[in-house]
């Protein structure tokens, strides 16, 4: 595994070791490897966010829409 340093003003290295001591995490580089995938998440669903609002509508997105897709959720079937 590859080392960062990283230099961080009091006030926000306080943060951190209160985040780690209050949050269960092992070390500060757990809880900013956390912190870290939540924003790759974050990322990720704004590229499909972004994505969606580029693409055509498919149809209404009425009543037939939602029980499709809560049948198509039951199955586990993301595509239909």
């Amino acid at each position: 595994m590859r080392t960062i340093n990283i230099s961080l003003p009091g006030s926000l290295k306080a943060f951190v070791h209160a985040q780690v001591a209050e949050g269960g995490y092992g070390s500060v580089s757990e809880y900013l490897g956390e912190l870290i995938r939540k924003d790759m998440d974050l990322q990720r669903v704004r590229g499909l966010l972004l994505e969606g609002a580029r693409s055509a509508p498919k149809g209404p997105v009425d009543a037939a829409y939602f029980a499709d897709l809560r049948a198509r959720a039951q199955r586990g079937d993301p595509a239909g």
